[in-house]
């Protein structure tokens, strides 16, 4: 079907990998059987939000291809006048994100003739150019102008996260344990640091971190490290997942969620384990509270916004970790993580519905059906604007007023 555009008035699921190919194909079965696995909480009926917000469509745009089922599309990318996605396992896509009109598309033609290039984690960005990378692998640089293919380098594991360039260096994440430093504009390789990897861990790896010569990156063991950026000393690290249980699946402690920097602050999360508040410059622990998360947080002047894998929404102090308040209705409703949008916090669910909180108690002030598709990844925020992808790729582009 070809593309079209509807002019109109990253969930996230936490996903087990196995270390090795004989734990894969027991994947299904250890997450339905094993004594760790967690039961599935029937979602509450929805209740009616009285509020007096509007959503407005600005444009709509059908996927070329459905997206399979299991599949997760990339997580997309938007600055300034453009938005990057990808459409299907082997294109990156360029919108004009004011009206969804396609300016170019690149299909990526495979390095060898074993099979079609699949891209995997999410559009990255820095230094001048796009970077995404693929299952096998690689990581290929993009022009943003007009898609042309700039370099390509082969890494030593698949790549699940975004890849992030900055202060001249691209550091990349892969599901071996490694996190590389490339050269941005060759692709040239500069250092190299490995963690251990355990025997099984969620599919998935949070974005580096990069600030003042210092990236810092989490790891599926659970451990947050912080190296030099020009060298890839370890400066330090520490343990924010102490894997815990008599099972694998119980021991599972990822760092999936992205890092969170403020004031000179970290804020990491591990699945099944904790939240900690640690100095940037020493890794010291501020403080720490016991919560599991494998997303995104979201952040303001005072406040972290976390949504626990159970669908439980927590606002948490900056400052001391106190829980400010705590939101249980969508418990069960595979929510994304939270975004914050217009001094309200949304949150997107598997039926398709956007929730709007108060940032002041957890309260509802908005409720609307986007789609009768799930919502498959976080919502993206850029300026007035709110981009919505749903499990077949559909993409929806919206503003909300009060």
């Amino acid at each position: 079907m070809p593309d079209e555009i509807v002019m109109a008035a990253g969930h996230r699921r936490p996903r087990v990998r196995a270390a090795t190919a004989l734990c894969g194909v027991f994947c299904v079965v250890l997450l339905a059987g094993c004594s760790g696995a967690k039961p599935r909480v029937e979602p509450p009926e929805l209740e009616p939000v009285a509020g007096d917000m509007s959503l407005h469509g600005l444009w709509y745009r059908q996927p070329q291809i459905r997206h399979a089922p299991d599949e997760t599309p990339l997580t997309p990318f938007v600055e300034g006048r453009r938005f990057f996605y990808s459409d299907r396992p082997d294109r990156v896509v360029a919108l004009d994100a004011r009206n969804g009109r396609r300016v170019w598309s690149t299909v990526l033609s495979p390095p060898t003739e074993e099979g079609p290039v699949r891209l995997s984690g999410g559009i990255g960005a820095g230094e001048g150019l796009l970077y995404v990378g693929t299952d096998e692998g690689e990581i290929i640089a993009l022009d943003p102008d007009d898609g042309a293919v700039r370099w390509r380098t082969q890494l030593s594991g698949e790549v699940l996260a975004i890849p992030l360039a900055r202060d001249g260096t691209l550091v990349v994440r892969t599901n071996d344990g490694h996190l590389s430093a490339l050269d941005p504009v060759s692709g040239n390789p500069l250092w190299s640091y490995s963690s251990t990897v355990p025997a099984l861990s969620l599919r998935g790896a949070s974005r580096p971190l990069i600030d003042q010569g210092r990236v810092f990156a989490g790891f599926a063991n659970g451990k947050l490290a912080a190296l030099a950026l020009d060298s890839g000393e370890v400066l330090w690290e520490v343990t924010v997942g102490v894997p815990e249980g008599r099972s694998e699946l119980e021991r599972m402690v990822d760092i999936d969620a992205d890092p969170v920097l403020v004031d000179g602050v970290i804020y990491a999360a591990a699945y099944q384990a904790r939240l900690v508040a640690l100095t940037s410059v020493a890794g010291s622990v501020l403080w720490s509270r016991e919560l599991s998360t494998a997303q995104d947080m979201a952040s303001d002047a005072d406040t972290l916004y976390l949504a626990q894998d159970d669908g439980r929404i927590f606002a948490i102090s900056r400052r001391s970790g106190a829980i400010l308040w705590q939101q249980d209705q969508l418990a069960g409703r595979m929510i994304t993580a939270p975004v914050l949008y217009r001094d309200t916090l949304y949150v997107a669910d598997q039926q398709g519905y956007l929730h709007g909180l108060s940032l002041r108690d957890g309260h509802f002030v908005a409720r609307f059906h986007v789609s009768e598709d799930a919502i498959a990844l976080t919502p993206v925020v850029s300026g007035d604007v709110m981009y919505l992808q749903t499990v077949g790729g559909a993409l929806h582009a919206l503003t909300i007023d009060p």
